[in-house]
């Protein structure tokens, strides 16, 4: 069976109900045009629930025990599924139609309305996926990935590759540049010096109110391996 045109259910129900009926019909075509609006889940709940937010109401349950309002509900999700036009073909056409959007052609409108709402869910994630491939993509560009040094270092337990971004080569040479001038303040400052200890080193500061740790022994190992490291970066 077709569905009225949603334009044609409101008038006709606007020309015989009474004061009351008609606020609360405007409420419903208010709260249905904001959800075609925002592209939101369109049934019987969802717009007494965006009634009851945003115009006061009526509330789902008012709506469920008016066959009127449901009605032109009704229209409306029909509409809304169908791109916003009375979705009135032939028997043969709608049959092929149903069969095409759903798995089936008699689907309930609850089961319908679940599987629109998981088809707009999947083209939300669709569309972040694009977003998210698209920076990494940038930023990949921005920092190349070193395939030789990942091939070279093997998979991990997972079979996966280890990938690591270079930086930037002018970033890289700036670090360098400062840790080699902390590591060789000893050189230039004759109240800084570097203590040995069996194969620990940390550089030390001497003032006359007692000496002050600069570079403990475990960070200055970590930095004379960085050094180490990026040296042919």
């Amino acid at each position: 069976m077709s569905i009225e045109p949603s334009n044609s259910v409101f008038e006709a129900l606007m020309g015989e109900a009474g004061t009351k009926f008609k606020n609360s019909l405007k409420r419903i075509k208010k709260a249905c045009d904001l959800i075609v609006e925002t592209r939101g889940q369109m049934n019987y709940s969802s717009v007494g629930r965006v009634a009851t937010q945003h115009f006061g109401g009526p509330k789902k349950q008012t709506i469920k025990n008016n066959d009127k309002l449901k009605r032109y509900i009704a229209a409306r999700i029909e509409e809304y599924r169908f791109g916003g036009k009375a979705h009135m073909p032939s028997m043969l056409n709608r049959s092929q139609a149903q069969v095409e959007k759903y798995p089936v052609s008699n689907l309930d409108p609850r089961t319908k309305a679940c599987i629109d709402s998981l088809r707009d869910r999947l083209n939300l994630v669709e569309t972040r996926y694009k977003i998210v491939a698209k920076q990494l993509e940038e930023n990949t560009r921005a920092n190349p990935v070193d395939f030789g040094k990942a091939i070279g270092i093997g998979p991990n337990n997972n079979g996966e590759l280890q990938l690591e971004y270079k930086s930037s080569t002018d970033q890289l040479d700036s670090v360098r540049e400062g840790i080699r001038t902390l590591l060789t303040l000893d050189q230039n400052l004759s109240s800084v010096c570097v203590e040995s200890r069996g194969d620990k080193k940390r550089l030390t500061h001497k003032r006359p109110a007692g000496e002050q740790v600069l570079v403990g022994a475990t960070l200055y190992a970590a930095l004379e391996q960085f050094l180490k490291d990026t040296e042919y970066a």
